[in-house]
Parts: C-alpha cells; sequence; structure tokens
C-alpha cells in the first residue's frame, strides 16, 4: 500500500511559498495528452495520498479551427516523461504521412506546472515514444505508405535542442515502444507485418543496433514491458486478430532475445485487446480492450508467463472511449476520451488489489482537453534524509528547532516542515519523523 509518510517527504523540495520552480515534480503526478483533432493539449494532475487527483495545470501545444488547416500540435498522440521527471516528450500525428510531424518538449515544475521548451519538425508521425535516458529519446516512426522505423534523438537540456540521432526500419506499421526495466533496450511492437515484436540496443549517443525480431499470428497492439521478479517479459493485445480474444506474450532477457512465450497467445474474455500494462510487483496484467471498452487483470505466473483472468474488470462504457492504462505504484491510471453516451470523459484513478480487483479512487476528473488519451506517470524520489528541513543532509537540533518554531502552523501542502502525511501543518507527526531519524547524516 502506499505510505503517506513517503508521499509527505518527496515534498519537501518544494518551496515554502508554492512556488514553480522547475526541475520535476516535487509531488507525485499524472500527465496527459489529449488527442484533439482542432486542439492538442497536456495537462498534469497531482495524485494525493488517498490515491484520488488534482487538478495542476494544462497546456495548449496547438489548435486550429478546421482540420483542413495543418496545425501539427494538434493531435497529442503520445507522451512519454524523462527519467529524471523534468521534461515531457509529446508526440503529435497529422494523420497524414505526405507532412512533416512534431516532437514538443516540455518542462516540469514542482508543483507539476508545464512549460513549453521547444517543438521539433519530425518525417511522418511520431506514433510512440520512450526515453531511454535524460537524454535520449526513442521513436516508433508509423507511415501507411513510406518506411516505418526506430528512430532516436539526443536531448539536450542546456540548449533546448532535440537532434536526430538515428533510425532501423522496425516493420510494416510500428505503433508502440517501451523500454527493458533495466538494459538500454527498445522494444517496438508492429502490427503492419501480421504482428512483429523487435529489440534494438540503444547506445549512449542514440546509436541503433537491431538485436532481434519475433513474428506473431496476431497483432501487438501497444506493447507493455513487465518485470515479474527479473523474469522480463512483453505483452501486448492481439486487437481483432486470432478472434478478437489474444493475448501476445513475449519473452526476453538481459540481451534482448525474444521468444514466444509459452501458451500464447492467451485468451481474454473481453473483447478486442488494445494494449498491456503490468503492475508495479509484476504479478497482475492489466488489459485494455477496444470493442467493449473494459480493462480487465490477469494473475501472471512469474515462472512461466502464463495469464490467468481474475475475474475482476471495469467498463469504461462506449466501445473505443478507453484510451490508456497506466500504473504507478499501487494506483491504475485510465483515460476515457469522449462524453458520448455517458457524458463524462477524463482520468479515472483505481487502487489495484492483490487480487486484481481496483477500487475506484474518487469520481472521473476532467483533464480540461480534448479526448483525453495517453498517460505518463512521475514518482519523485524520495529525499535522501527524512527529517531534514533546511537541506544540510543533517537531522538535528536545527531542524528540531525549526519544528517547533512553527508548533501547529499551517505551513501550506508542500513546504519542507510538513514532513509526515501532506496535511500543510506542523504537528507530532512531523516532529516524530525528525525524532525518528535523530542524528541522521546522508549523503
Amino acid at each position: 500500500m502506499r505510505s503517506t509518510a513517503r508521499y509527505a517527504l518527496a515534498v519537501s523540495v518544494l518551496s515554502l511559498a508554492g512556488g514553480g520552480c522547475f526541475g520535476q515534480s516535487a509531488l507525485p503526478a499524472v500527465f496527459i495528452a489529449n488527442n484533439g483533432n482542432l486542439e492538442g493539449s497536456i495537462t498534469s494532475m497531482i495524485v494525493n495520498p488517498d490515491g484520488t487527483l488534482t487538478f495542476a495545470d494544462r497546456i495548449i501545444t496547438g489548435m486550429r479551427t478546421s482540420t483542413a488547416i495543418p496545425e501539427f500540435g494538434c493531435n497529442a498522440r503520445s507522451i512519454a516523461i524523462s527519467p529524471n521527471g523534468k521534461y515531457l516528450a509529446v508526440g503529435h500525428a497529422s494523420g497524414s504521412s505526405s507532412v512533416n510531424e512534431r516532437i514538443t518538449i516540455l518542462e516540469v515544475a514542482s508543483d507539476a506546472s508545464l512549460s513549453l521548451v521547444n517543438v521539433f519538425t519530425v518525417p511522418v508521425t511520431p506514433f510512440d515514444l520512450v526515453w531511454m535516458s535524460d537524454d535520449v529519446l526513442a521513436v516508433a516512426r508509423a507511415s501507411t505508405s513510406s518506411t516505418n522505423e526506430i528512430r532516436t534523438y539526443t536531448w539536450s537540456a542546456g540548449t533546448g535542442v532535440l537532434s536526430f540521432a538515428a533510425s532501423l526500419v522496425s516493420g510494416g506499421f510500428s505503433t508502440s515502444i517501451d523500454r527493458h526495466p533495466t538494459q538500454p533496450i527498445a522494444y517496438i511492437g508492429d502490427t503492419g507485418s501480421g504482428g512483429l515484436v523487435s529489440s534494438f540496443l540503444v547506445g549512449p549517443a542514440g546509436a541503433l543496433t537491431p538485436i532481434d525480431a519475433q513474428a506473431y499470428g496476431q497483432f501487438t497492439l501497444d506493447i507493455g514491458v513487465v518485470d515479474s521478479g527479473g523474469s522480463v517479459r512483453i505483452y501486448s493485445g492481439g486487437g481483432i486478430s486470432s478472434g478478437g480474444t489474444a493475448i501476445v506474450g513475449t519473452d526476453t532477457d538481459n540481451a534482448g532475445n525474444l521468444s514466444i512465450t509459452g501458451g500464447s497467445p492467451f485468451v481474454s474474455p473481453g473483447s478486442s485487446p488494445k494494449l498491456a500494462r503490468g503492475s508495479a510487483d509484476g504479478k497482475t496484467l492489466l488489459v485494455g480492450h477496444g470493442t467493449d471498452a473494459t480493462v480487465r487483470t490477469f494473475a501472471i505466473d512469474a515462472d512461466t508467463g502464463a495469464l490467468t483472468y481474475t475475474g475482476n474488470t471495469f467498463d469504461v462504457g462506449l466501445q473505443g472511449s478507453l484510451d490508456d492504462v497506466q500504473v504507478m505504484g499501487d494506483l491504475v491510471f485510465i483515460t476515457d476520451n469522449t462524453t458520448a453516451i455517458d457524458g463524462v470523459r477524463g482520468i479515472y484513478s483505481f487502487t489495484l488489489a492483490a487480487d486484481g480487483s481496483l477500487a475506484q479512487n474518487g469520481a472521473i476528473l476532467d483533464t480540461q482537453g480534448i479526448a483525453p488519451g495517453k498517460i505518463a506517470t512521475w514518482t519523485p524520489p524520495v529525499p535522501p534524509c527524512p527529517g531534514d528541513t533546511n537541506g544540510d543532509l543533517m537531522v538535528d537540533v536545527d531542524d528540531l528547532n525549526a519544528i517547533l518554531s512553527n508548533w501547529l502552523v499551517n505551513v501550506g501542502v508542500g513546504s519542507p516542515l510538513d514532513l509526515a502525511n501532506n496535511d500543510g501543518i506542523v504537528d507530532v507527526d512531523d516532529l516524530n519523523v525528525v525524532l525518528g531519524n535523530w542524528q541522521a547524516a546522508c549523503t
């Protein structure tokens, strides 16, 4: 379960005034790409200790009055956050392979607010993207009329420039990308070849080396890498292929070699599996479906990778309205991209239990953008010195005096003095953090 003390410690880098100092969000946050044809935007939300969400910011990346106008900042199709939490990369699609598309880079502030850094023109749709490091971005380049590739770019935070590094052919219609949890290996899911997963070694400067490719008789939609206690696998949705019930499994190793998971494809009781996401502990697979718009959970056998349906499901509603599913610790976030039928759209938050059940945290929250789509999550690193209120890497009398001098004062959520439970009040809970780490010296 989540620890509110751990959550509160993460806010110590936020200023007392609650200002938007840039660098990374000091609080757990989610970022949503709103994939509208007439307006593209990115929404940021703070994740509260109880799993509910609070709107933080929204920035428009493109706007037009008609789809006949070539405004490439609309259609925010993909989103990824850098490992250091400082930058968001957003891929845009115009729906035409005859024009250049765009990647937008945004900077994240300590209060999860956003600032536009730069916009870059890239050839053909950057359908999906993932940061391989703080300065290397890998992109799945999809096109129905030209070469599909994995492409890498190097990012210079100092100059604010994204530069092309390398590219390799990756299949017939490359629509998703993910990475190995510990190795510099990128995986491309391709549906144009009847189902293909490819692996590539990504060098520090973005150099690409092909490793392996595994073909399937099913589509490999929106792949998700899952680490089940050291056994790394890639799961994907089979879409309408194989009767519209297939979940595809791929085994991989630390060298990027690929093989079909025993028993794959697995059968879902849902209709048209479209994406797969693993839980943080690698014991549960969450599968989103296109036709019936459900998210269903499956238990993962750590040894074999086999899937067993848990019987737990959440129904978003209208066909095609379920857009993305992402995991943060024991939380699961789901986007609903349309108000059709039920009149609501936005992002849901759930707590995932060990048995695969989903408990909803509050009501769906409006992203204030058109067609909420892909999600990126951010969990800030725990400060290295719990109880250190002044940043000197010591827990001592100075920190004790700071707590006592502000006893029962409402210092505001995010204050370095609010150590324990993110309630904004300096009280016995915060004092106990100092006393519990008394005389700690941190590096």
